[in-house]
């Protein structure tokens, strides 16, 4: 044997590697080789372009969704190109392929498994620790500011660059830019989101048991998507977000507050993208259901959420007070509903023919989405519904939640 080249090595086992095999070249960051292991764009686009008149799914619908759940990785630095997850790609293709079926579950059930690890590395003694706010940093919409680690022992994973390199080499998160020395780390797409956001209701449910609770969230997105009732997911919520503020300190407050609600309702998994500080009408939103409609095109209900905070340690806001943080939310709830992006990706205010949404479940036919054939599904996208937004307040005191409206 002249090469042997190896990969899927961690930093923990780079550590012991590199100490007796010095004759290796590490190529993890070579610029060179940025693209070596994923799809490019050109990749995608191509087998959707050959599989699609074949297999009966739309072309463009079918590449859209790779690249929102599997691509966005960059090796090298923030200027490397973009690449997707091939495991992932070609778990979707085969759905689509094969089986000729939109996932239900979007990601690999043999990725999660990679990842259950890093729960323990946020909780030490029924406490969170120091990793866990670099978690709630990500899920709230933040970058993380580190040198990269290449290598380092298993007993060092308290320090915060350590645990930030090891998101990357596990692949939770990817690099995004470089800043004065340091490489910036985001979350590349909503397959990773969706697992990084388990693992806080995971290290909350060290302290308080909140599993059951996270399936009815789900619940009430499901009766949200159909009936259009969101009282039901946002008590939930608001009722974990004031047990879990109480073990924390309120110097992160509002941090605290939109991770654990960003966190919690993309744990819970119900039809819906859990979009977080997105663009729209010159502003950026907190927070969004927004309609999977490729794989359930007859949701009728999204929901744009404001949510506005008030510290712990201040007064507890008057009538006069709320109404005034209200009025403000409003305004931007009215621009970031208007944008025409929004509206027509999310399809609202399109109708049937007699001018009312149709409920998720429900065609013009009588038929359900869900018990039609195979090719069908894959071919629904043409005849979505209208869906109806709701465009709810939310205004924290701490950890209470003082107001939640709908306007």
């Amino acid at each position: 044997m002249t090469r042997l080249f190896v990969t899927g090595v961690s930093p923990v086992t780079m550590d012991d590697v590199t100490s007796g095999f010095n004759i290796g070249t590490d190529i993890s960051l070579d610029p060179v080789f940025a693209d070596f292991t994923g799809f490019r764009h050109d990749d995608l686009r191509a087998m959707a372009d050959y599989y699609a008149p074949r297999c009966g799914f739309d072309t463009d619908k079918a590449y859209d969704t790779a690249i929102a759940w599997y691509d966005n990785y960059r090796f090298g630095s923030g200027s490397s190109p973009s690449i997707a997850n091939t495991t992932l790609v070609l778990y979707f293709f085969d759905k689509l392929v094969r089986v000729k079926v939109w996932p239900n579950d979007m990601v690999d059930e043999n990725l999660r498994t990679d990842y259950a690890k890093i729960r323990h590395l946020v909780t030490m003694d029924h406490r969170l620790n120091g990793n866990f706010h670099v978690l709630e940093n990500l899920l709230a919409g933040g970058a993380l500011e580190e040198p990269i680690t290449k290598s380092f022992q298993a007993n060092e994973l308290s320090k915060k660059e350590n645990f930030t390199s090891l998101l990357y080499w596990l692949g939770i998160t990817t690099i995004t830019g470089d800043r004065r020395g340091k490489t910036v780390f985001g979350v590349p797409n909503e397959t990773l989101k969706e697992l990084a956001a388990k693992m806080i209701p995971a290290a909350y449910s060290d302290i308080h048991k909140i599993d059951e609770r996270v399936f009815d969230i789900n619940d009430g997105l499901c009766d949200f998507s159909y009936d259009g009732k969101w009282e039901k997911f946002i008590g939930i919520l608001s009722g974990i977000v004031k047990e879990n503020f109480a073990v924390r300190d309120g110097v992160e407050g509002e941090k605290v507050v939109q991770s654990t609600l960003v966190a919690l309702l993309t744990a819970a998994k119900g039809p819906y993208l859990v979009n977080h500080e997105r663009e729209a009408g010159g502003g950026f939103y907190d927070l969004a259901l927004a309609p999977r409609l490729d794989r359930w095109p007859d949701i009728a209900h999204a929901a744009l959420i404001e949510m506005k905070y008030v510290k712990a340690g201040d007064p507890a806001p008057t009538p006069e007070q709320l109404a005034d943080i209200k009025a403000k939310a409003i305004d931007q709830l009215d621009k970031y509903s208007a944008d025409p992006a929004l509206v027509a990706k999310w399809h609202l205010g399109r109708s049937n023919e007699t001018g009312d949404a149709l409920p998720p479940g429900r065609r013009q036919d009588g038929g359900s989405p869900y018990g039609e054939p195979p090719s069908r599904r894959l071919t629904g996208a043409t005849d979505v519904s209208s869906v109806a937004l709701h465009r709810l307040v939310l205004v924290f005191h701490g950890g209470d939640c003082v107001l939640s409206e709908e306007v």
